[in-house]
């Protein structure tokens, strides 16, 4: 599922404002994000080139801004929906590790993918 939307988000961002990181690979280092492992395994993360660190929903509104999705971003960041776009969110980052080890060879424990650099 996870990079299912990679994939879609990386040809709707063809002009690399959006950099994606992938946390299965074994170079991968959290710390250089000011993360853990656990933090990036837990939930979507995305770092500006500020260095501000966005989590969870927020991440999807911004990356779909920079990806010309303007409209589903307006619907998640839409203020009377969006605790039930958060509650939604951390009960799926709860459970996504369970579906990640349904497909043994398309990840491993380290499946999610992080957004490395945005530009604004």
């Amino acid at each position: 599922m996870c990079s299912r939307e990679i994939s879609f988000l990386q040809g709707r961002c063809s002009d690399d404002s959006v950099v994606f990181e992938d946390i299965a690979d074994p170079k991968f280092d959290p710390a250089k994000f000011g993360l853990t492992m656990d933090e990036v395994i837990g939930s979507m993360h995305a770092v500006r080139t500020d260095g501000t660190v966005l989590r969870g929903v927020d991440v999807f509104i911004e990356v779909y801004r920079h990806c010309r999705l303007n409209w589903l971003a307006d619907v998640l960041a839409f203020r009377p929906a969006r605790p039930v776009f958060d509650f939604f969110y951390r009960v799926f980052a709860r459970i996504r590790p369970w579906f990640s080890k349904l497909d043994r060879e398309a990840c491993n424990d380290r499946c999610p993918v992080v957004t490395k650099r945005m530009v604004s």
